[in-house]
């Protein structure tokens, strides 16, 4: 399939998608600059027509994974980096 503009894109019920960890950042994670705002504006969007028209959404356990790293390290950088001396002990884990 073609690269296409998910700005356009006309979802429907026979779609078979696959958002990457990226994707879900952009989504649900924390926002760090004005450019993040317009681009999870546009994917935030784009998730909505998806599920509006029924479409197959896919995400396997490397992406989840990816996801809940960057979100962790996005978050110890943004709001915890003053209060814990590494990432390694905002999170707890040896």
């Amino acid at each position: 399939m073609r690269k296409q503009d998910i700005r356009t894109y006309t979802f429907s019920d026979d779609d078979r998608l696959f958002f990457d960890a990226n994707i879900w950042i952009y989504i649900y994670g924390p926002l760090l600059s004005q450019q993040d705002v317009a681009i999870s504006s546009t994917y935030a969007h784009a998730l909505q027509k998806i599920r509006n028209a029924q479409s197959h959404l896919f995400i396997d356990a490397l992406a989840l994974s990816e996801f809940i790293n960057t979100y962790a390290r996005l978050e110890y950088r943004q709001s915890f980096a003053n209060t814990y001396p590494t990432f390694k002990r905002f999170r707890k884990s040896s």
